[in-house]
């Protein structure tokens, strides 16, 4: 599914009276950014909410409609929810936490038949995607567990409490940033990892890291600003790195 409006359509969006704006069918709800009242109910009818739709909104209690099916990039980032539900027929969230930068969620009610909420963590029904954290409720040391495939983009941006996370080697595939601006101390990573993406663990507190063997690449900064790393070790298996991968590693001594 993509989730893609044309400007010819968002030229004939309406705004409701509390200056939420939708799609003239009520099919997509495109910014709430201008939202006049902080307890705000979706209209009935909607199916899908825009890319960024809440970004510096002033909600804070936020009614979904079981008629939502979809939510864009993003849909609730840089913003002030504290409650929210995941209605029963929302199945499509694209890979990236739509949670990211929005760290005041105390409340979660997930109706969905999709998705699940565990422990303050969205995952898919079957457990095989983790679109990261939802609540600060995730324990400060996460073991996560198979059949847990694919950890997506943001995942965990800027949760400080995550100081270890240990990924079982069922997971394939880490987003870009997933881990970036936390406070990981320790990280133990999927030995059937390929690559390492961009600033998967930017801006940590890792004192040590061990690249299993089987990652092939390093993206771009995926180590950067870790002033504490003083140990690295690296497979035999890297094929390449990006640019700036231990960046602002002062003391990270040598690789071995």
């Amino acid at each position: 599914m993509t989730l893609k409006l044309t400007k010819e359509i968002r030229k004939q969006a309406v705004t409701d009276e509390y200056g939420v704006v939708y799609t003239q069918d009520g099919e997509w709800l495109i910014s709430a950014q201008g939202c006049t009242v902080q307890d705000y109910w979706i209209k009935e009818g909607t199916k899908y909410i825009d890319h960024v739709a809440f970004h510096n909104s002033q909600v804070t209690h936020l009614h979904q409609p079981e008629s939502l099916e979809a939510i864009g990039m993003d849909a609730y980032g840089f913003c002030h929810i504290e409650s929210l539900n995941l209605p029963k027929n929302l199945r499509y969230i694209p890979g990236v936490n739509p949670f990211t930068h929005c760290y005041g969620v105390k409340q979660v009610t997930c109706e969905s038949e999709w998705l699940v909420v565990e422990q303050g963590l969205l995952y898919s029904r079957d457990h095989k995607v983790l679109y990261g954290a939802v609540t600060n409720d995730f324990p400060e040391r996460l073991i996560l567990e198979e059949p847990l495939e694919v950890i997506v983009n943001g995942a965990f941006n800027g949760r400080k409490r995550l100081k270890e996370v240990m990924i079982p080697d069922s997971v394939e595939e880490l987003g870009k940033g997933s881990f970036v601006r936390t406070s990981l101390e320790r990280v133990r990573l999927s030995c059937n990892i390929k690559e390492i993406p961009t600033e998967c663990f930017a801006s940590c507190k890792l004192r040590e890291v061990v690249i299993p063997e089987g990652v092939e690449q390093i993206a771009d900064g995926a180590f950067s600003e870790n002033p504490l790393l003083k140990k690295v070790s690296l497979p035999s298996t890297l094929k390449g790195t990006g640019r700036d991968v231990f960046a602002g590693c002062p003391h990270r001594g040598k690789k071995v």
